[in-house]
């Protein structure tokens, strides 16, 4: 990441303003949402959901997989949505995460107790949601919930190295894991 960008960024934490946040390929997936923190290698972002115009949830990535910050036209008439309905500036409680290493931040969102997915976008099979269990020196261990909606039995351990974004606090999120049932074996920790 160039100097310029990572100034970007910062300009952009400090506005607390929408912005679009694209990636790297093979990331195609652009962020819309707020920056919020940035660490040594992980973004803190609250997510704007572009089909209901509000907040949902956070985002983490690698700040080295950012390769543009801009304001568009849309994020400012997003912007002056949340604004009107009292959610500009953005009630900054911001998390209280560590942002130096996947290790630091999977540690921290399990002793909140959050359910996350955790999303290794590179594999054909790495998007996991779910409860975590152990964030390891390597790894994180985290119960997923499989597409029929059932806790699986086994964890899955997922090497930090592969990972390339965390998401928390989404209603997407929230709803999956409420209303996913236990299989055989035993449910989420």
């Amino acid at each position: 990441m160039t100097d310029s960008l990572r100034k970007s960024l910062a300009a952009a934490i400090a506005d607390g303003r929408p912005v679009r946040i694209d990636r790297h390929p093979p990331y195609e997936e652009a962020i819309d949402g707020i920056p919020l923190a940035m660490g040594r290698t992980l973004l803190l972002v609250h997510v704007i959901n572009p089909d209901l115009l509000l907040p949902d949830g956070w985002a983490v990535v690698r700040v080295k997989d950012v390769a543009a910050v801009h304001s568009r036209p849309w994020d400012g008439f997003v912007a002056r949505i949340l604004a009107d309905e009292s959610l500009l500036p953005v009630p900054l409680t911001v998390p209280d995460l560590r942002l130096g290493a996947w290790a630091q931040l999977l540690a921290d969102l399990h002793a909140r107790g959050e359910r996350v997915s955790v999303e290794c976008e590179e594999a054909d099979d790495g998007f996991f949601v779910g409860a975590l269990h152990t964030a390891g020196r390597e790894e994180v261990e985290i119960q997923h919930i499989d597409t029929a909606g059932r806790w699986e039995y086994e964890s899955w351990w997922i090497r930090y190295r592969d990972i390339t974004r965390v998401r928390f606090g989404s209603r997407y999120i929230e709803v999956f894991c409420r209303y996913a049932v236990e299989s055989a074996g035993p449910g989420p920790g």
